[in-house]
């Protein structure tokens, strides 16, 4: 057993930081939980407000979405990775769409 140490301990590190990263993405995803789009009607049209949370909340995901890409140990949940930054990429893109429209 002694001559498998630093085998086992190479494997539980990564398992550990494995266990973080899919930690952090299901946090990201509770963080979108209490949030809404709300929109407010001006001259009979509604219209996108109060989005500066969901704008902190969207940079910030994007970012951590970005390192947990990078990271090596994100192999076995890597398809999940970059659905989730696919979406987060669409919400910005929906926001810029919709903030442009509405000047």
């Amino acid at each position: 057993i002694n001559e498998f140490t630093q085998d086992f301990e190479e494997l539980s590190t990564a398992a550990a930081k494995q266990h973080g990263l899919k930690k952090a993405m299901g946090n990201m995803k509770v963080d979108w939980e209490p949030l809404e789009f709300l929109t407010a009607e001006r001259n009979g049209v509604p219209l996108l407000r109060g989005i500066d949370e969901i704008q902190t909340v969207l940079d910030d995901h994007i970012s951590k979405t970005q390192a947990i890409r990078s990271s090596p140990f994100c192999k076995p949940f890597e398809e999940e990775v970059h659905a989730c930054e696919a979406t987060l990429m669409y919400i910005q893109d929906f926001i810029d769409q919709v903030i442009a429209l509405q000047r």
